[in-house]
Protein backbone atom coordinates (compact mmCIF):
# COMPACT_ATOMS: atom_id res chain seq x y z
CA UNK A 1 0.00 0.00 0.00
CA UNK A 2 1.21 3.47 -0.52
CA UNK A 3 -0.48 6.77 0.57
CA UNK A 4 -0.48 9.95 -1.53
CA UNK A 5 1.08 13.24 0.30
CA UNK A 6 1.02 16.16 -1.78
CA UNK A 7 -0.51 14.93 -4.50
CA UNK A 8 2.29 12.31 -5.02
CA UNK A 9 2.61 8.60 -4.39
CA UNK A 10 4.94 7.18 -1.49
CA UNK A 11 6.78 4.10 -1.52
CA UNK A 12 4.64 0.93 -0.98
CA UNK A 13 4.74 -0.33 2.69
CA UNK A 14 2.95 -4.16 3.70
CA UNK A 15 -0.01 -3.64 6.26
CA UNK A 16 -0.67 -5.68 8.59
CA UNK A 17 -2.65 -6.45 11.42
CA UNK A 18 -1.60 -6.27 14.94
CA UNK A 19 -1.96 -4.30 18.53
CA UNK A 20 -1.16 -0.52 17.61
CA UNK A 21 0.63 1.35 20.53
CA UNK A 22 -1.61 2.73 23.61
CA UNK A 23 -3.80 -0.26 22.32
CA UNK A 24 -5.74 -1.48 25.82
CA UNK A 25 -4.98 -4.85 24.99
CA UNK A 26 -1.19 -4.02 24.53
CA UNK A 27 -0.86 -4.77 28.34
CA UNK A 28 -2.57 -7.80 28.20
CA UNK A 29 -0.27 -9.01 25.68
CA UNK A 30 3.05 -7.97 27.02
CA UNK A 31 1.83 -10.09 30.58
CA UNK A 32 1.27 -13.59 27.84
CA UNK A 33 5.15 -12.86 27.11
CA UNK A 34 6.63 -11.79 30.86
CA UNK A 35 4.60 -15.02 31.85
CA UNK A 36 7.26 -17.10 29.75
CA UNK A 37 10.03 -15.23 30.77
CA UNK A 38 9.02 -15.52 34.40
CA UNK A 39 8.36 -19.45 33.93
CA UNK A 40 11.24 -20.26 32.42
CA UNK A 41 13.59 -18.54 35.97
CA UNK A 42 11.26 -20.04 37.73
CA UNK A 43 12.74 -23.69 35.81
CA UNK A 44 16.42 -22.49 36.19
CA UNK A 45 16.04 -22.00 40.06
CA UNK A 46 14.08 -24.99 40.02
CA UNK A 47 16.51 -27.29 38.28
CA UNK A 48 19.32 -25.59 40.54
CA UNK A 49 21.01 -23.63 37.66
CA UNK A 50 20.40 -20.12 39.14
CA UNK A 51 20.14 -19.03 42.67
CA UNK A 52 18.33 -16.02 43.46
CA UNK A 53 18.14 -13.58 46.73
CA UNK A 54 16.92 -15.70 49.91
CA UNK A 55 15.32 -13.32 52.41
CA UNK A 56 14.79 -16.48 54.92
CA UNK A 57 14.54 -20.22 54.86
CA UNK A 58 10.73 -19.30 53.80
CA UNK A 59 11.24 -16.37 51.08
CA UNK A 60 13.36 -16.76 48.13
CA UNK A 61 12.99 -14.16 44.66
CA UNK A 62 15.11 -14.03 41.61
CA UNK A 63 12.11 -12.25 39.15
CA UNK A 64 10.24 -8.62 39.72
CA UNK A 65 8.32 -7.08 37.16
CA UNK A 66 6.70 -4.15 36.99
CA UNK A 67 4.96 -2.65 33.62
CA UNK A 68 7.48 -3.41 30.79
CA UNK A 69 10.29 -3.35 33.39
CA UNK A 70 12.16 -7.41 34.15
CA UNK A 71 14.28 -7.05 37.20
CA UNK A 72 16.60 -10.48 38.03
CA UNK A 73 17.90 -10.46 41.29
CA UNK A 74 20.71 -13.47 42.23
CA UNK A 75 23.79 -14.02 43.75
CA UNK A 76 26.81 -12.27 42.43
CA UNK A 77 28.67 -15.61 40.56
CA UNK A 78 29.53 -16.65 36.85
CA UNK A 79 26.98 -19.58 37.21
CA UNK A 80 24.30 -17.13 37.62
CA UNK A 81 25.91 -15.08 34.56
CA UNK A 82 25.99 -17.54 32.20
CA UNK A 83 22.00 -19.02 33.07
CA UNK A 84 20.66 -15.46 32.76
CA UNK A 85 22.35 -15.10 29.41
CA UNK A 86 21.08 -18.51 28.50
CA UNK A 87 17.52 -17.93 29.47
CA UNK A 88 17.52 -14.39 27.87
CA UNK A 89 18.59 -16.00 24.69
CA UNK A 90 16.21 -19.11 24.78
CA UNK A 91 13.32 -16.58 25.37
CA UNK A 92 14.04 -14.66 22.00
CA UNK A 93 14.07 -17.49 20.43
CA UNK A 94 10.77 -18.93 21.68
CA UNK A 95 9.05 -15.72 21.97
CA UNK A 96 10.55 -14.01 18.65
CA UNK A 97 11.03 -10.41 20.58
CA UNK A 98 15.05 -8.98 20.87
CA UNK A 99 16.23 -7.80 24.44
CA UNK A 100 18.23 -4.96 23.97
CA UNK A 101 21.19 -5.38 25.93
CA UNK A 102 22.59 -2.12 25.77
CA UNK A 103 19.81 -0.65 27.62
CA UNK A 104 19.99 -3.22 30.44
CA UNK A 105 21.73 -2.38 33.52
CA UNK A 106 23.62 -4.16 35.73
CA UNK A 107 24.20 -3.32 39.42
CA UNK A 108 25.98 -5.01 42.12
CA UNK A 109 25.88 -4.67 45.66
CA UNK A 110 29.04 -5.40 47.75
CA UNK A 111 30.74 -6.57 44.83
CA UNK A 112 34.12 -5.95 43.39
CA UNK A 113 34.41 -3.79 40.48
CA UNK A 114 36.49 -5.94 38.46
CA UNK A 115 33.84 -8.52 38.50
CA UNK A 116 30.89 -6.04 37.70
CA UNK A 117 33.34 -5.14 34.48
CA UNK A 118 33.37 -8.43 33.27
CA UNK A 119 30.05 -8.88 34.25
CA UNK A 120 29.20 -5.77 32.16
CA UNK A 121 31.43 -6.89 28.85
CA UNK A 122 29.77 -10.71 29.24
CA UNK A 123 26.26 -9.21 28.79
CA UNK A 124 26.58 -6.26 26.67
CA UNK A 125 24.69 -4.47 29.39
CA UNK A 126 25.78 -1.14 30.94
CA UNK A 127 27.23 -1.24 34.87
CA UNK A 128 25.19 1.33 37.50
CA UNK A 129 25.40 2.60 40.70
CA UNK A 130 22.61 2.59 43.68
CA UNK A 131 20.78 4.23 43.90
CA UNK A 132 19.04 4.93 40.66
CA UNK A 133 16.12 6.22 39.16
CA UNK A 134 12.86 4.37 38.09
CA UNK A 135 9.98 6.09 36.43
CA UNK A 136 11.70 9.24 37.77
CA UNK A 137 12.04 8.11 41.23
CA UNK A 138 15.33 7.75 43.10
CA UNK A 139 15.73 4.12 43.75
CA UNK A 140 18.13 2.84 46.72
CA UNK A 141 18.48 6.02 48.44
CA UNK A 142 16.93 6.81 52.44
CA UNK A 143 14.02 8.40 51.65
CA UNK A 144 14.33 10.41 54.95
CA UNK A 145 16.44 12.81 53.75
CA UNK A 146 15.34 15.88 51.81
CA UNK A 147 18.07 15.62 49.54
CA UNK A 148 16.70 12.46 47.71
CA UNK A 149 13.78 14.22 46.60
CA UNK A 150 15.34 17.94 45.54
CA UNK A 151 15.41 16.67 41.67
CA UNK A 152 11.97 15.80 41.89
CA UNK A 153 10.47 18.92 43.53
CA UNK A 154 12.92 21.03 41.32
CA UNK A 155 11.85 19.49 37.99
CA UNK A 156 7.95 20.04 39.43
CA UNK A 157 8.76 23.69 39.88
CA UNK A 158 10.21 24.08 36.69
CA UNK A 159 7.14 22.71 35.24
CA UNK A 160 4.48 24.74 37.15
CA UNK A 161 6.79 28.27 36.83
CA UNK A 162 6.04 27.09 32.84
CA UNK A 163 2.42 27.77 32.77
CA UNK A 164 2.83 31.90 34.01
CA UNK A 165 3.20 32.59 30.62
CA UNK A 166 6.28 32.32 27.77
CA UNK A 167 7.10 36.37 27.87
CA UNK A 168 4.22 38.00 29.58
CA UNK A 169 4.64 38.58 33.77
CA UNK A 170 1.42 37.71 34.59
CA UNK A 171 0.22 39.19 38.07
CA UNK A 172 -2.31 41.10 39.86
CA UNK A 173 -3.54 43.97 37.48
CA UNK A 174 -1.91 46.23 39.48
CA UNK A 175 1.66 45.63 38.46
CA UNK A 176 0.62 45.62 34.35
CA UNK A 177 -0.04 49.89 34.82
CA UNK A 178 0.03 53.00 36.66
CA UNK A 179 -2.75 55.39 37.04
CA UNK A 180 -2.19 58.58 36.66
CA UNK A 181 -4.38 61.01 38.59
CA UNK A 182 -8.13 59.47 36.88
CA UNK A 183 -6.21 57.34 33.92
CA UNK A 184 -5.43 54.34 34.06
CA UNK A 185 -2.04 53.70 31.63
CA UNK A 186 -1.14 49.96 31.04
CA UNK A 187 2.76 48.79 31.41
CA UNK A 188 3.28 45.42 30.23
CA UNK A 189 6.47 43.76 30.96
CA UNK A 190 8.27 41.36 28.98
CA UNK A 191 11.18 38.64 29.87
CA UNK A 192 13.38 39.29 27.28
CA UNK A 193 13.04 40.58 23.53
CA UNK A 194 10.01 39.70 21.52
CA UNK A 195 10.64 38.67 17.95
CA UNK A 196 9.07 40.48 15.19
CA UNK A 197 5.86 38.36 15.17
CA UNK A 198 5.93 38.59 19.07
CA UNK A 199 5.61 42.34 18.44
CA UNK A 200 3.06 42.35 16.75
CA UNK A 201 1.30 40.57 18.72
CA UNK A 202 2.43 42.63 21.82
CA UNK A 203 1.16 45.64 19.63
CA UNK A 204 -2.29 43.88 18.67
CA UNK A 205 -2.91 43.43 22.44
CA UNK A 206 -1.95 46.59 23.64
CA UNK A 207 -4.62 47.86 21.64
CA UNK A 208 -7.11 45.69 22.67
CA UNK A 209 -6.63 46.90 26.49
CA UNK A 210 -6.62 50.40 25.12
CA UNK A 211 -10.09 50.59 26.51
CA UNK A 212 -9.68 48.96 29.39
CA UNK A 213 -9.47 50.40 32.70
CA UNK A 214 -9.71 48.23 36.26
CA UNK A 215 -11.90 49.37 38.54
CA UNK A 216 -10.22 51.43 41.59
CA UNK A 217 -13.09 50.07 44.17
CA UNK A 218 -12.43 46.44 43.67
CA UNK A 219 -9.92 44.13 44.34
CA UNK A 220 -8.25 42.58 41.12
CA UNK A 221 -9.97 39.26 39.94
CA UNK A 222 -10.25 37.54 37.05
CA UNK A 223 -13.59 36.85 35.18
CA UNK A 224 -15.23 34.91 31.79
CA UNK A 225 -17.40 37.27 30.79
CA UNK A 226 -19.41 34.77 28.76
CA UNK A 227 -20.48 32.89 31.46
CA UNK A 228 -23.09 34.48 33.75
CA UNK A 229 -21.04 32.88 36.59
CA UNK A 230 -17.56 34.08 35.32
CA UNK A 231 -16.19 30.80 35.22
CA UNK A 232 -14.14 29.68 31.81
CA UNK A 233 -15.69 26.17 30.75
CA UNK A 234 -14.71 24.71 27.33
CA UNK A 235 -18.40 24.74 25.94
CA UNK A 236 -18.67 28.17 25.77
CA UNK A 237 -14.98 28.95 23.83
CA UNK A 238 -16.41 26.54 21.31
CA UNK A 239 -20.42 28.23 21.63
CA UNK A 240 -18.07 31.74 20.67
CA UNK A 241 -15.76 30.14 18.24
CA UNK A 242 -18.89 28.78 16.64
CA UNK A 243 -20.69 32.24 16.63
CA UNK A 244 -17.58 33.92 14.88
CA UNK A 245 -18.24 31.78 11.63
CA UNK A 246 -21.29 31.97 9.66
CA UNK A 247 -22.32 28.19 8.87
CA UNK A 248 -21.92 27.16 5.35
CA UNK A 249 -24.94 27.22 3.40
CA UNK A 250 -25.59 24.55 0.87
CA UNK A 251 -27.95 24.56 -2.36
CA UNK A 252 -31.22 23.60 -1.56
CA UNK A 253 -30.80 21.37 -4.93
CA UNK A 254 -27.69 19.94 -3.68
CA UNK A 255 -29.51 18.94 -0.58
CA UNK A 256 -31.65 17.11 -2.39
CA UNK A 257 -29.52 15.23 -4.12
CA UNK A 258 -27.75 13.97 -1.62
CA UNK A 259 -30.85 12.63 0.18
CA UNK A 260 -31.10 10.97 -3.11
CA UNK A 261 -27.63 9.79 -3.22
CA UNK A 262 -27.53 8.28 0.19
CA UNK A 263 -30.56 6.02 -0.72
CA UNK A 264 -28.57 4.32 -3.45
CA UNK A 265 -27.59 1.13 -2.88
CA UNK A 266 -23.82 0.93 -3.66
CA UNK A 267 -20.23 0.02 -1.39
CA UNK A 268 -20.00 2.86 1.37
CA UNK A 269 -16.79 4.25 -0.72
CA UNK A 270 -18.55 5.01 -3.73
CA UNK A 271 -21.26 6.86 -1.43
CA UNK A 272 -18.53 8.91 0.12
CA UNK A 273 -16.86 9.60 -2.72
CA UNK A 274 -20.44 10.35 -4.67
CA UNK A 275 -21.35 12.65 -1.53
CA UNK A 276 -17.61 14.63 -2.00
CA UNK A 277 -17.99 14.81 -5.65
CA UNK A 278 -21.82 16.65 -4.96
CA UNK A 279 -20.12 18.75 -2.64
CA UNK A 280 -17.23 19.79 -4.26
CA UNK A 281 -14.80 18.59 -2.24
CA UNK A 282 -12.59 16.29 -4.17
CA UNK A 283 -9.04 16.59 -4.31
CA UNK A 284 -8.56 17.84 -7.89
CA UNK A 285 -5.71 19.80 -9.10
CA UNK A 286 -7.20 23.43 -9.08
CA UNK A 287 -8.35 22.32 -5.55
CA UNK A 288 -5.13 21.45 -4.68
CA UNK A 289 -3.99 24.82 -6.11
CA UNK A 290 -6.55 26.36 -3.36
CA UNK A 291 -5.20 24.52 -0.84
CA UNK A 292 -1.72 25.95 -1.47
CA UNK A 293 -0.48 22.23 -2.22
CA UNK A 294 0.33 22.92 -6.14
CA UNK A 295 2.05 25.88 -6.84
CA UNK A 296 3.66 25.84 -10.05
CA UNK A 297 0.57 26.84 -12.60
CA UNK A 298 1.77 24.49 -15.11
CA UNK A 299 0.32 21.32 -12.58
CA UNK A 300 -3.06 22.46 -13.46
CA UNK A 301 -3.96 21.00 -16.37
CA UNK A 302 -6.30 18.44 -16.64
CA UNK A 303 -4.95 14.88 -16.65
CA UNK A 304 -7.11 13.64 -19.41
CA UNK A 305 -6.66 16.89 -22.13
CA UNK A 306 -4.07 18.84 -20.38
CA UNK A 307 -5.45 22.14 -22.36
CA UNK A 308 -8.36 23.43 -19.51
CA UNK A 309 -7.69 23.57 -15.80
CA UNK A 310 -8.90 20.66 -13.70
CA UNK A 311 -11.59 21.10 -11.51
CA UNK A 312 -14.73 18.96 -10.64
CA UNK A 313 -17.16 20.89 -13.39
CA UNK A 314 -13.86 20.34 -16.35
CA UNK A 315 -12.95 16.81 -14.81
CA UNK A 316 -16.27 15.27 -15.15
CA UNK A 317 -18.58 16.40 -17.69
CA UNK A 318 -16.72 19.31 -19.68
CA UNK A 319 -13.92 17.75 -20.85
CA UNK A 320 -13.69 16.53 -24.29
CA UNK A 321 -12.34 12.97 -23.30
CA UNK A 322 -15.57 12.49 -20.20
CA UNK A 323 -17.84 13.88 -22.76
CA UNK A 324 -16.70 10.89 -25.33
CA UNK A 325 -17.10 8.59 -22.15
CA UNK A 326 -20.89 9.77 -20.97
CA UNK A 327 -21.71 9.67 -24.91
CA UNK A 328 -21.32 6.10 -24.79
CA UNK A 329 -23.00 5.72 -21.60
CA UNK A 330 -26.31 7.93 -23.18
CA UNK A 331 -25.73 5.42 -26.16
CA UNK A 332 -25.66 2.16 -24.11
CA UNK A 333 -29.13 3.59 -22.03
CA UNK A 334 -30.31 4.12 -25.52
CA UNK A 335 -30.72 7.79 -24.57
CA UNK A 336 -29.88 11.46 -26.37
CA UNK A 337 -26.72 12.87 -24.96
CA UNK A 338 -27.69 16.02 -22.72
CA UNK A 339 -25.09 18.36 -21.24
CA UNK A 340 -25.04 20.31 -18.20
CA UNK A 341 -23.29 22.81 -16.48
CA UNK A 342 -23.70 22.05 -12.32
CA UNK A 343 -22.67 18.56 -10.70
CA UNK A 344 -26.45 18.28 -9.01
CA UNK A 345 -28.42 19.00 -12.36
CA UNK A 346 -26.48 16.31 -13.77
CA UNK A 347 -27.31 14.15 -10.92
CA UNK A 348 -30.82 14.55 -10.94
CA UNK A 349 -31.62 14.05 -14.36
CA UNK A 350 -29.27 11.49 -15.16
CA UNK A 351 -31.68 9.47 -12.06
CA UNK A 352 -35.16 11.42 -13.65
CA UNK A 353 -34.37 8.47 -16.43
CA UNK A 354 -35.86 5.98 -13.41
CA UNK A 355 -38.60 7.39 -11.88
CA UNK A 356 -40.08 5.08 -9.76
CA UNK A 357 -39.59 5.96 -6.09
CA UNK A 358 -39.50 2.10 -5.48
CA UNK A 359 -35.96 1.78 -7.27
CA UNK A 360 -34.67 4.35 -5.67
CA UNK A 361 -31.73 2.49 -4.16
CA UNK A 362 -30.52 1.65 -7.64
CA UNK A 363 -31.58 5.22 -9.13
CA UNK A 364 -27.86 6.38 -9.58
CA UNK A 365 -25.97 3.31 -9.51
CA UNK A 366 -24.86 3.41 -13.56
CA UNK A 367 -24.23 7.62 -12.98
CA UNK A 368 -21.97 6.93 -9.75
CA UNK A 369 -20.37 3.81 -11.62
CA UNK A 370 -19.41 6.17 -14.29
CA UNK A 371 -17.79 8.77 -12.23
CA UNK A 372 -16.16 6.10 -10.25
CA UNK A 373 -14.08 4.82 -12.78
CA UNK A 374 -13.62 8.21 -14.65
CA UNK A 375 -12.02 9.50 -10.76
CA UNK A 376 -10.21 6.09 -10.96
CA UNK A 377 -8.57 6.49 -14.29
CA UNK A 378 -7.65 9.95 -14.18
CA UNK A 379 -5.87 8.96 -10.26
CA UNK A 380 -4.52 5.62 -12.83
CA UNK A 381 -3.01 8.19 -15.18
CA UNK A 382 -1.23 10.89 -12.97
CA UNK A 383 0.10 8.08 -10.44
CA UNK A 384 0.66 4.91 -12.45
CA UNK A 385 1.35 6.62 -15.70
CA UNK A 386 -1.31 4.44 -17.62
CA UNK A 387 -3.10 5.39 -20.83
CA UNK A 388 -6.39 6.18 -21.48
CA UNK A 389 -8.52 3.89 -23.48
CA UNK A 390 -12.58 4.89 -24.72
CA UNK A 391 -13.61 1.04 -24.47
CA UNK A 392 -11.80 -0.06 -21.94
CA UNK A 393 -13.00 2.29 -19.30
CA UNK A 394 -16.85 1.90 -20.91
CA UNK A 395 -16.71 -1.46 -20.37
CA UNK A 396 -15.44 -1.48 -16.53
CA UNK A 397 -18.24 1.35 -15.86
CA UNK A 398 -20.88 -1.58 -17.19
CA UNK A 399 -19.00 -4.85 -15.50
CA UNK A 400 -19.30 -2.41 -12.36
CA UNK A 401 -22.15 -1.17 -12.54
CA UNK A 402 -23.64 -4.99 -13.00
CA UNK A 403 -21.77 -6.14 -10.04
CA UNK A 404 -23.09 -3.18 -7.78
CA UNK A 405 -26.49 -4.00 -8.92
CA UNK A 406 -27.02 -7.82 -8.88
CA UNK A 407 -24.45 -8.01 -6.01
CA UNK A 408 -26.52 -5.50 -4.00
CA UNK A 409 -29.82 -5.00 -4.78
CA UNK A 410 -30.65 -7.87 -7.03
CA UNK A 411 -29.76 -10.92 -5.24
CA UNK A 412 -31.87 -13.53 -7.49
CA UNK A 413 -31.91 -11.90 -10.98
CA UNK A 414 -34.00 -13.14 -13.56
CA UNK A 415 -31.81 -11.83 -16.37
CA UNK A 416 -28.29 -12.50 -17.32
CA UNK A 417 -24.94 -10.05 -17.80
CA UNK A 418 -25.66 -9.99 -21.56
CA UNK A 419 -29.13 -8.53 -20.83
CA UNK A 420 -28.04 -5.66 -18.83
CA UNK A 421 -25.33 -5.15 -21.37
CA UNK A 422 -28.11 -4.84 -23.73
CA UNK A 423 -30.92 -3.03 -21.66
CA UNK A 424 -29.68 -1.86 -18.44
CA UNK A 425 -32.87 0.33 -17.94
CA UNK A 426 -34.96 -2.54 -18.80
CA UNK A 427 -33.14 -4.60 -16.23
CA UNK A 428 -33.65 -1.81 -13.30
CA UNK A 429 -37.24 -1.68 -13.80
CA UNK A 430 -37.85 -5.11 -13.76
CA UNK A 431 -37.06 -5.43 -9.97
Amino acid sequence: MSVLVNGSPTKDFVVGKGLRQGDPLSPFLFLIAAEGLTGMMQKAVGIGVFHGYKVSDDLLFHTLQFADDTILIGKGNWDNLWSIKTVLRSFELVSGLKINFFKSKLYGINLDDNFLNAASAFLHCGVESIPFRFLGIPVGANPRRKITWNPIVDNMRKRLSSWNGRNLSIGVIAECGLWNEVEWNWRLLWNGDLAQDDIEAAAELECLLSDISPNKDRTDYRKWITNNLGMFSVNSAYCILQNCYSPLTINSNVVDALQDLWANDVPSKVSIFGWRLLLARLPTRKALERKRIISNPRELCCAFCFREEEDIDHLFFNCSISIQVWKKVYEWLDMNFITFEEVWKHFTTFGDLVKSKSLAKARHVIWLATTWSIWRTRNNIMFRGDVFNLALLVNQIIFISWVWFVGRIELNPSFVFSDWCNDPLACILSI
